[in-house]
């Protein structure tokens, strides 16, 4: 909250005189003469140059949680009417006009009870990419066209692909690589076509189906 004080070159925000005391209450609406709803009467004095007091009441009151959980059932929300006051060490007292604020109640408390889980269980990336879609498709010299038997794998279509790695006996990267072929793929079978044909033996592509 900033205190503005009317000039010459119009508002300028001020600081009130040290030891002003501060009030902020929020009450039902219309119950002028009832208790407090929310209250909070410490407040955070600002340090030069700085000229916002700051307050932190607690909204976790029985009286607000009265009436956002009642009986009869919860409430989205609720309106409050709101008033500051402060004090000057001179006894000068004054407050702001009554406002209106509006609090939504919370979703999360901390005490409520966690979901189970529904059956069937949600299907994760886990289950999705089975080890079954997964394996390794050894390679022959000088040939560049292979077919990958899926039928074990039950696919309601041909998959869209596939992704591959190379293996060769050192582990050592290569500019080999591997395309699938569309015509002469189905559920049952990926065909596949290398752009390069393998010149050593104990070469190897480790493939994951995309179905």
């Amino acid at each position: 909250m900033t205190f503005q004080q009317l000039g010459s070159n119009g508002y300028t925000p001020v600081t009130l005189p040290s030891g002003t005391t501060f009030k902020f209450g929020l009450k039902q609406q219309g119950q002028y003469d009832g208790d407090f709803v929310v209250f909070c009467d410490v407040w955070a004095t600002p340090a030069a140059p700085a000229t916002a007091y700051a307050l932190q009441p607690s909204f976790n009151t029985s009286p607000l949680n009265a009436l956002l959980n009642p009986a009869g059932g919860d409430l989205a929300q609720v309106t409050l009417m709101g008033e500051i006051a402060w004090i000057t060490p001179g006894g000068y007292e004054t407050s702001t006009r009554t406002f209106s604020v509006v609090i939504y109640n919370d979703v999360i408390k901390d005490d409520e009870g966690l979901p189970t889980e529904g059956n069937p269980a949600y299907p994760t990336a886990a289950s999705l990419l089975t080890t079954g879609l997964t394996g390794i498709l050894p390679l022959v010299v000088g040939q560049s066209d292979y077919a990958i038997d899926l039928a074990s794998l039950h696919l309601p279509g041909a998959p869209r692909g596939a992704l591959f790695t190379l293996l060769t006996p050192t582990a050592a990267e290569s500019a080999f690589g591997a395309r699938v072929v569309a015509a002469g793929t189905t559920a049952a079978s990926l065909a596949l076509r290398t752009d390069a044909v393998p010149v050593a033996a104990g070469c190897s592509l480790a493939y994951l189906i995309l179905p």
